[in-house]
């Protein structure tokens, strides 16, 4: 029971030595809880990105094109890249929330 009281104690104890705010003649003894002899290489973060192409102006309409034929509202032989939503497709305020909502789904 001690043992565990001190294993999860030992980082606090650590930072009161740290500062120094034991006495001089305790028998507690430290030693760090992370070692400095971890490598350069080690500490560096790494981001890494999937190998797929870019995409393309044309994929990217595509995308969108395919995302907003899909509902049921939308006629899609109406349906361009230049199409308002209100005036050419005649959707209202929620039908265009409902598109921003499937266009946050498919592009993430």
């Amino acid at each position: 029971m001690l043992r565990q009281i001190f294993r999860t104690s030992r980082p606090v104890l650590a930072q009161l030595a740290s500062r120094q705010t034991l006495q001089a003649g305790s028998s507690v003894t430290f030693r760090p809880i992370v070692s400095s002899s971890i490598s350069a290489k080690a500490r560096t973060q790494l981001r890494q990105y999937s190998s797929k192409a870019p995409l393309t102006k044309k994929t990217l309409e595509d995308r969108i094109i395919l995302v907003l034929s899909l509902y049921d509202k939308i006629d899609p032989k109406k349906l361009t890249m230049d199409s308002d939503f209100s005036k050419d497709l005649g959707l209202d305020s929620l039908d265009h929330v409902e598109m921003i909502m499937a266009m946050e789904e498919e592009f993430g």
